[in-house]
């Protein structure tokens, strides 16, 4: 498990990752190369709640959900943020 102590971080994935938010925040951006990210443990691409970054390279996962953790399943460098509004996102989604 990786555990987001500020409100933006960037590491490496290779597989599946738990990502756990420190932050009270609620808002969730995903920012990589066909990266999967679901707020539900074991959910698969094309399920309801899950995002994919394939297309833009980027993704919002959640809007006022206060869940704090993300499911990453993919390979490469992902950039994770969190935020109290989507206007919070670092990356201009």
């Amino acid at each position: 498990m990786i555990t987001v102590t500020e409100r933006i971080a960037t590491f490496d994935i290779d597989g599946t990752e738990v990502v756990k938010f420190v932050p009270a925040h609620s808002v969730y951006g995903v920012y990589g190369e066909g990266i999967t990210a679901t707020l539900t443990e074991g959910a698969q691409e094309g399920e309801q709640g899950v995002y994919s970054t394939a297309e833009s390279g980027k993704a919002t996962i959640a809007h006022y959900s206060m869940r704090d953790t993300l499911y990453l399943t993919g390979s490469g460098t992902v950039t994770v943020w969190c935020g109290q509004s989507p206007l919070d996102d670092p990356f201009g989604v």
